[in-house]
């Protein structure tokens, strides 16, 4: 059970509209858990929104590969929550079967192309322990073409994961709210 009351989707589409810059988003429904949390304070929405817009644009994370990091972040941060909601869109973006989302979630990477592979390992290395990495941990990257911008959006990318694993842990939300 959640720490705090969340938003009725009602709620939650009303405080949106106060978000100048989240009216752009088409379709969206803020039902989920996490918005229905997140919406009691719209200037933290705004805020996270408009980082994760500057950050999406700053390189060559596009929303599968997101969606393979916010599982492997989110599993190593042992949120339940965030590992559950992106192991659905990771399958449906990246057109995987229950078993290879299942797999990944594990850590087992055997099925993802060696490009993606390389990625989720660093990715799995800096959720786990940032301090642990290693000039050879950059020049995997650096094999599969990134530069050192591309190497920060993805560091970047597992912090803002993170940021979202923490909230939504410590307010103790899971799939079932």
């Amino acid at each position: 059970m959640a720490l705090i009351d969340l938003l009725d989707a009602e709620e939650a589409a009303r405080r949106m509209d106060e978000v100048d810059t989240l009216l752009d988003v088409a379709g969206r429904t803020y039902e989920s858990p996490y918005d229905r949390a997140v919406l009691h304070n719209p200037g933290v929405v705004e805020a996270l929104f408009d980082f994760h817009v500057q950050l999406r644009e700053s390189g060559p994370v596009d929303r599968v590969l997101y969606e393979y990091i916010m599982v492997v972040t989110a599993t190593v941060n042992d949120c339940t929550y965030c590992a559950a909601s992106h192991r659905k869109k990771l399958k449906d973006a990246a057109d995987l079967s229950l078993s290879e989302v299942s797999a990944i979630s594990k850590g087992d990477y055997t099925a993802v192309p060696e490009r993606e592979r390389t990625i989720l390992e660093f990715v799995e290395r800096v959720a786990e322990d940032p301090h642990d990495l290693g000039a050879e941990d950059i020049e995997s990257l650096e094999a599969i073409g990134f530069d050192v911008a591309d190497v920060l959006q993805l560091v970047t990318f597992v912090g803002e994961c993170t940021i979202s694993n923490t909230i939504m842990s410590a307010l103790d939300i899971h799939p079932t709210d």
